[in-house]
């Protein structure tokens, strides 16, 4: 099954409800593997943001201040990535991306403060 018109209207779905955020990535651009020499890329990325749950949040691995993001599938999202959004860096400690048969077709994030 081809999921690409699936990640078209995802795409389009959080393009209409989302908002513009910051996606902040460590690219390295010289050095060696024990002394890199890193620059942060900086990419405008648009997202939705929500809450946890409250049955979602065990105040451990899911914190009641982390916020929930769901991002298109644009630009391949990693847990060394920061997210940006209204000037508040976040990190983000988990991604889950959704992909039914292998293809992503949006990514899941939780991101912490």
């Amino acid at each position: 099954m081809n999921f690409t018109g699936t990640a078209h209207r995802m795409k389009k779905y959080i393009h209409k409800n989302g908002k513009v955020l910051m996606l902040k990535t460590q690219v390295v651009t010289g050095g060696d593997e024990w002394n890199p020499t890193t620059t942060t890329e900086t990419k405008s990325i648009i997202g939705i943001q929500s809450n946890f749950q409250n049955n979602e949040i065990d105040g451990s691995i899911i914190q009641s201040t982390d916020k929930k993001y769901i991002v298109s599938n644009e630009y391949e999202i990693k847990t060394s990535d920061k997210i940006q959004d209204n000037g508040q860096d976040f990190s983000i400690v988990d991604v889950r991306p959704i992909a039914p048969a292998g293809a992503t077709i949006l990514y899941i994030l939780q991101a912490r403060k």
